[in-house]
């Protein structure tokens, strides 16, 4: 039976020739890829770090698969799932620093957001603010209105009071004036038209008469 395409053969040197393995890899140039061509070139790399040592005097020729030569030698072959663990890693990597400026982004709407009704705020309470002392001031001047119409009135009133009080007095005068004319007038008539005045008015006039007959 022939060998497999896939058939790796590593020639192990003896204990005489030190710990250095050799590092040329024979494979069939038809069924090799660049990433068998890899992993290969990463096994030699680990064994020459690891610096094995062989008891073996003689030479031996290794012919095994890659994945039970690195068990004998306890090589940690690059499985499949390395490749995605870097991949996962990089996803990992995006989705946080994605995660971040989502976050940066969040926060900074949250604070334009909060300055955004800080303004608000501050403006409503400004035109509050003004609206109030315009307000005020229109109250003031219309208190003020009113108490100087109140001290209009209150003149008015006033002299009203007085000119109603000066009319009061003359007419109760002039009502006394008027009793005291009829009296006087009524006396002097009765004086007048009384019998004793006529009595002692004829009296008087009859000796007047006798001397001058004489």
């Amino acid at each position: 039976m022939g060998e497999p395409n896939n058939i790796i053969k590593f020639p192990i040197p003896d204990s005489e020739s030190g710990p250095q393995i050799s590092s040329f890899l024979t494979k069939n140039e038809s069924v090799a890829s660049p990433q068998t061509t890899a992993i290969y070139e990463r096994i030699l790399t680990q064994l020459r770090a690891k610096d094995f040592h062989f008891e073996s005097s003689d030479k031996k020729n290794y012919i095994n698969t890659p994945l039970k030569y690195s068990r004998e030698l306890k090589v940690d072959l690059p499985k499949k799932g390395d490749s995605m663990d870097e991949s996962t890693k990089m996803m990992l990597e995006r989705l946080e620093r994605d995660s971040r400026e989502r976050e940066e982004r969040y926060h900074k709407d949250a604070q334009e957001r909060e300055q955004r009704f800080r303004d608000e705020v501050k403006e409503q309470a400004d035109l509050y603010r003004t609206e109030a002392k315009e307000r005020e001031e229109r109250i003031e001047k219309m208190i003020n209105g009113l108490s100087t119409e109140i001290k209009e009135i209150r003149s008015e009133a006033s002299q009203t009071t007085k000119h109603v009080q000066s009319m009061v007095t003359s007419n109760t005068w002039g009502f006394i004036a008027t009793v005291l004319a009829i009296v006087a007038l009524a006396v002097t008539l009765f004086i007048a038209l009384s019998p004793q005045s006529n009595n002692g008015q004829t009296s008087n006039s009859n000796p007047t008469k006798v001397e001058s007959t004489k």
